[in-house]
């Protein structure tokens, strides 16, 4: 578990849009920085009825195990009832 306060934050924020159906998953053209992919965003409501897309994820294309190592059995537990 990360002890980020951003990462959290941005957890709970995510979290909420589920529950009010405001994600959308999006393929996303690449840039120079970045190759093209499938994105998780939330659904940001503008007041004057637009919508803003925020990219929360990138969903990962092929095997996870040479971008990601799963946490330790030693991590403390995670606040959100998760580990």
């Amino acid at each position: 578990m990360t002890n980020n306060t951003n990462y959290h934050a941005n957890f709970e924020t995510l979290m909420r849009a589920f529950k009010s159906r405001h994600v959308v998953l999006v393929e996303a053209l690449p840039s120079a920085e970045r190759p093209a992919g499938a994105f998780i965003c939330a659904v940001n409501l503008l007041p004057d009825g637009s919508r803003e897309l925020v990219p929360f994820a990138q969903m990962l294309d092929g095997p996870e195990e040479p971008m990601v190592l799963p946490p330790t059995p030693d991590a403390p537990p995670s606040p959100f009832g998760i580990n």
